[in-house]
Protein backbone atom coordinates (compact mmCIF):
# COMPACT_ATOMS: atom_id res chain seq x y z
CA UNK A 1 0.00 0.00 0.00
CA UNK A 2 1.75 3.44 -1.14
CA UNK A 3 0.91 6.47 1.10
CA UNK A 4 0.80 9.52 -1.13
CA UNK A 5 3.92 11.84 -0.25
CA UNK A 6 2.69 14.83 1.59
CA UNK A 7 3.78 17.93 0.70
CA UNK A 8 5.05 20.71 2.74
CA UNK A 9 2.72 24.02 3.50
CA UNK A 10 4.01 27.30 4.45
CA UNK A 11 2.80 28.85 8.02
CA UNK A 12 1.09 25.22 9.02
CA UNK A 13 0.60 21.42 9.01
CA UNK A 14 0.41 19.42 5.39
CA UNK A 15 -3.54 17.85 4.25
CA UNK A 16 -3.26 14.90 2.54
CA UNK A 17 -3.97 14.58 -1.23
CA UNK A 18 -6.69 11.43 -0.62
CA UNK A 19 -8.42 13.32 2.06
CA UNK A 20 -9.13 16.32 -0.40
CA UNK A 21 -10.15 13.93 -2.90
CA UNK A 22 -12.45 12.23 -0.43
CA UNK A 23 -13.85 15.50 0.53
CA UNK A 24 -14.30 17.15 -2.67
CA UNK A 25 -16.02 13.92 -3.39
CA UNK A 26 -18.51 13.98 -1.08
CA UNK A 27 -18.95 17.55 -1.77
CA UNK A 28 -20.26 16.75 -5.22
CA UNK A 29 -23.01 13.75 -4.06
CA UNK A 30 -24.28 16.00 -1.55
CA UNK A 31 -25.09 18.69 -4.25
CA UNK A 32 -26.51 16.18 -6.65
CA UNK A 33 -28.58 14.93 -4.08
CA UNK A 34 -30.12 18.47 -3.25
CA UNK A 35 -30.29 18.58 -7.00
CA UNK A 36 -32.43 15.64 -7.67
CA UNK A 37 -34.43 16.25 -4.97
CA UNK A 38 -35.28 19.82 -5.87
CA UNK A 39 -35.84 18.19 -9.63
CA UNK A 40 -38.52 15.85 -8.08
CA UNK A 41 -39.76 18.43 -6.20
CA UNK A 42 -40.58 20.24 -9.13
CA UNK A 43 -42.09 17.90 -10.88
CA UNK A 44 -44.54 17.08 -8.54
CA UNK A 45 -45.48 20.60 -7.84
CA UNK A 46 -46.03 21.97 -11.43
CA UNK A 47 -48.67 20.92 -13.29
CA UNK A 48 -47.62 18.39 -16.46
CA UNK A 49 -48.93 19.40 -20.09
CA UNK A 50 -51.84 18.30 -21.32
CA UNK A 51 -51.48 16.07 -24.66
CA UNK A 52 -54.24 14.95 -27.00
CA UNK A 53 -54.71 10.93 -27.22
CA UNK A 54 -54.76 11.51 -30.32
CA UNK A 55 -52.53 8.28 -30.39
CA UNK A 56 -54.55 4.95 -32.03
CA UNK A 57 -57.64 7.63 -33.24
CA UNK A 58 -58.38 6.37 -36.70
CA UNK A 59 -59.41 9.17 -38.90
CA UNK A 60 -63.04 9.23 -39.76
CA UNK A 61 -63.83 8.04 -43.16
CA UNK A 62 -67.30 7.84 -45.04
CA UNK A 63 -68.31 3.83 -44.81
CA UNK A 64 -70.16 2.53 -47.84
CA UNK A 65 -72.04 -0.89 -46.48
CA UNK A 66 -72.36 -3.32 -48.37
CA UNK A 67 -75.92 -5.91 -48.19
CA UNK A 68 -75.98 -8.82 -49.20
CA UNK A 69 -78.08 -9.77 -51.89
CA UNK A 70 -80.17 -12.87 -50.97
CA UNK A 71 -82.17 -14.29 -54.36
CA UNK A 72 -86.01 -15.26 -53.77
CA UNK A 73 -86.55 -19.01 -52.76
CA UNK A 74 -87.42 -20.81 -56.26
CA UNK A 75 -91.07 -21.23 -56.75
CA UNK A 76 -92.16 -24.98 -55.70
CA UNK A 77 -92.38 -27.34 -58.57
CA UNK A 78 -95.85 -29.46 -58.43
CA UNK A 79 -95.49 -32.79 -59.29
CA UNK A 80 -96.34 -33.47 -63.03
CA UNK A 81 -99.77 -35.55 -63.13
CA UNK A 82 -99.72 -38.09 -65.39
CA UNK A 83 -102.38 -38.15 -68.24
CA UNK A 84 -103.49 -40.71 -69.74
CA UNK A 85 -104.66 -41.07 -73.57
CA UNK A 86 -107.02 -43.46 -74.58
CA UNK A 87 -107.43 -44.36 -78.10
CA UNK A 88 -110.77 -43.25 -79.45
CA UNK A 89 -112.92 -46.04 -81.00
CA UNK A 90 -113.76 -45.50 -84.39
CA UNK A 91 -117.46 -46.09 -85.16
CA UNK A 92 -118.52 -48.13 -88.31
CA UNK A 93 -121.17 -47.05 -90.37
CA UNK A 94 -124.03 -50.35 -89.70
CA UNK A 95 -124.93 -51.40 -92.98
CA UNK A 96 -128.44 -51.35 -94.28
CA UNK A 97 -130.39 -54.46 -94.48
CA UNK A 98 -132.14 -53.62 -97.34
CA UNK A 99 -130.93 -51.26 -99.64
CA UNK A 100 -132.98 -51.84 -102.81
CA UNK A 101 -135.73 -51.06 -100.73
CA UNK A 102 -137.03 -47.13 -100.60
CA UNK A 103 -137.20 -45.54 -97.33
CA UNK A 104 -140.31 -43.76 -96.18
CA UNK A 105 -140.64 -40.07 -96.04
CA UNK A 106 -141.09 -38.77 -92.64
CA UNK A 107 -143.19 -35.46 -91.83
CA UNK A 108 -141.29 -33.02 -89.51
CA UNK A 109 -143.80 -32.89 -85.94
CA UNK A 110 -144.81 -29.51 -85.01
CA UNK A 111 -143.36 -28.45 -81.59
CA UNK A 112 -145.60 -28.04 -78.67
CA UNK A 113 -144.85 -25.88 -76.16
CA UNK A 114 -145.71 -25.91 -72.79
CA UNK A 115 -148.42 -22.95 -71.71
CA UNK A 116 -147.66 -21.56 -68.37
CA UNK A 117 -150.61 -22.04 -65.37
CA UNK A 118 -151.40 -18.47 -65.84
CA UNK A 119 -152.03 -18.81 -69.37
CA UNK A 120 -154.14 -22.13 -69.28
CA UNK A 121 -155.84 -20.12 -66.41
CA UNK A 122 -156.79 -17.13 -68.73
CA UNK A 123 -157.82 -19.18 -71.76
CA UNK A 124 -160.18 -20.70 -69.80
CA UNK A 125 -161.84 -17.22 -68.20
CA UNK A 126 -161.34 -15.54 -71.33
CA UNK A 127 -159.54 -12.04 -71.71
CA UNK A 128 -158.65 -9.66 -68.60
CA UNK A 129 -160.92 -6.52 -68.55
CA UNK A 130 -158.88 -3.35 -69.48
CA UNK A 131 -157.68 -1.08 -66.70
CA UNK A 132 -160.10 1.31 -65.42
CA UNK A 133 -158.38 4.85 -66.92
CA UNK A 134 -156.45 7.10 -64.91
CA UNK A 135 -158.32 9.21 -63.30
CA UNK A 136 -157.84 12.86 -64.02
CA UNK A 137 -156.08 15.69 -61.89
CA UNK A 138 -158.28 17.43 -59.11
CA UNK A 139 -156.93 20.90 -60.73
CA UNK A 140 -156.46 21.20 -64.85
CA UNK A 141 -155.07 24.48 -66.32
CA UNK A 142 -157.26 26.45 -68.57
CA UNK A 143 -157.15 25.67 -72.44
CA UNK A 144 -156.98 21.67 -72.18
CA UNK A 145 -159.23 19.82 -74.66
CA UNK A 146 -162.70 19.06 -73.34
CA UNK A 147 -161.76 21.57 -70.05
CA UNK A 148 -165.11 24.14 -70.00
CA UNK A 149 -163.30 27.17 -68.17
CA UNK A 150 -164.91 28.72 -64.74
CA UNK A 151 -167.58 31.31 -65.71
CA UNK A 152 -167.34 34.32 -63.41
CA UNK A 153 -170.87 34.96 -61.36
CA UNK A 154 -171.35 39.09 -62.33
CA UNK A 155 -172.89 40.10 -59.16
CA UNK A 156 -169.99 38.98 -57.35
CA UNK A 157 -167.85 40.77 -59.84
CA UNK A 158 -166.15 43.65 -56.92
CA UNK A 159 -164.78 46.26 -58.43
CA UNK A 160 -161.45 46.87 -56.98
CA UNK A 161 -160.79 50.39 -54.79
CA UNK A 162 -158.63 52.93 -56.73
CA UNK A 163 -155.00 53.42 -55.01
CA UNK A 164 -155.47 57.31 -53.80
CA UNK A 165 -151.40 57.86 -54.59
CA UNK A 166 -152.41 56.58 -58.35
CA UNK A 167 -155.37 58.91 -58.13
CA UNK A 168 -153.70 62.38 -57.00
CA UNK A 169 -151.02 61.46 -59.93
CA UNK A 170 -153.67 60.80 -62.21
CA UNK A 171 -151.69 57.05 -62.92
CA UNK A 172 -153.34 54.42 -64.91
CA UNK A 173 -152.30 50.68 -64.27
CA UNK A 174 -152.76 47.21 -65.36
CA UNK A 175 -152.11 43.94 -63.02
CA UNK A 176 -152.22 40.47 -64.39
CA UNK A 177 -153.12 37.89 -61.56
CA UNK A 178 -152.65 33.80 -62.03
CA UNK A 179 -156.07 32.42 -59.98
CA UNK A 180 -156.76 29.18 -59.20
CA UNK A 181 -160.80 28.21 -59.04
CA UNK A 182 -161.72 25.50 -56.85
CA UNK A 183 -163.96 22.70 -57.87
CA UNK A 184 -166.81 24.49 -55.99
CA UNK A 185 -166.29 28.01 -57.74
CA UNK A 186 -164.45 29.76 -55.08
CA UNK A 187 -160.75 31.42 -55.35
CA UNK A 188 -158.16 30.05 -53.73
CA UNK A 189 -154.70 30.86 -54.76
CA UNK A 190 -153.73 34.40 -56.00
CA UNK A 191 -150.56 35.29 -57.70
CA UNK A 192 -149.64 38.45 -59.07
CA UNK A 193 -147.94 37.67 -62.62
CA UNK A 194 -147.41 41.23 -64.15
CA UNK A 195 -147.99 45.23 -62.87
CA UNK A 196 -147.61 47.84 -65.49
CA UNK A 197 -146.85 50.37 -62.96
CA UNK A 198 -145.30 48.50 -59.61
CA UNK A 199 -145.19 51.09 -56.26
CA UNK A 200 -148.42 52.56 -56.49
CA UNK A 201 -151.36 49.94 -54.79
CA UNK A 202 -152.36 48.79 -58.08
CA UNK A 203 -151.32 44.98 -56.89
CA UNK A 204 -152.84 45.22 -53.39
CA UNK A 205 -156.09 46.93 -54.72
CA UNK A 206 -156.10 43.75 -57.43
CA UNK A 207 -155.45 40.86 -55.21
CA UNK A 208 -158.14 42.24 -52.82
CA UNK A 209 -161.11 42.65 -55.09
CA UNK A 210 -160.43 39.27 -57.19
CA UNK A 211 -160.54 37.56 -53.58
CA UNK A 212 -164.03 37.89 -52.90
CA UNK A 213 -165.34 37.21 -56.51
CA UNK A 214 -167.01 33.78 -57.58
CA UNK A 215 -167.44 31.84 -60.67
CA UNK A 216 -169.39 28.47 -62.43
CA UNK A 217 -166.78 25.81 -61.51
CA UNK A 218 -165.49 24.41 -64.60
CA UNK A 219 -165.99 20.90 -65.84
CA UNK A 220 -164.54 18.39 -67.11
CA UNK A 221 -166.20 15.13 -68.72
CA UNK A 222 -169.32 16.21 -67.12
CA UNK A 223 -167.90 17.17 -63.58
CA UNK A 224 -166.58 19.93 -62.13
CA UNK A 225 -162.69 20.34 -61.35
CA UNK A 226 -160.68 23.28 -60.34
CA UNK A 227 -158.75 25.04 -62.33
CA UNK A 228 -155.78 27.97 -63.04
CA UNK A 229 -156.76 30.38 -65.53
CA UNK A 230 -155.41 34.09 -65.31
CA UNK A 231 -157.21 37.29 -64.39
CA UNK A 232 -156.45 40.49 -65.71
CA UNK A 233 -157.63 43.65 -63.47
CA UNK A 234 -157.62 47.53 -65.66
CA UNK A 235 -157.52 50.54 -63.64
CA UNK A 236 -158.85 53.41 -65.72
CA UNK A 237 -159.24 56.65 -64.10
CA UNK A 238 -163.10 57.71 -65.26
CA UNK A 239 -163.40 61.05 -66.58
CA UNK A 240 -165.17 63.42 -64.69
Amino acid sequence: MSVAAKQPVVGGPSIPTWLLAHHEERRIQSWALVAALTLHAALLILPLPHFPDTIGAAPEQNLIRVHRYLPPPPPLERPATAVTYRPRKRLLPVPDPTPDELEPIREPQPEFLAASPQAALELLIGEPEPPPPPAEPETMVSGVAGLDDPVLIPATRVQPAYPELARRAGLEGKVILQAQISSTGGVEQLEIVYCSLPGVGFEAAALAAVRRWRYEPGTYAGRPVGVVLTVTVNFVMLAR
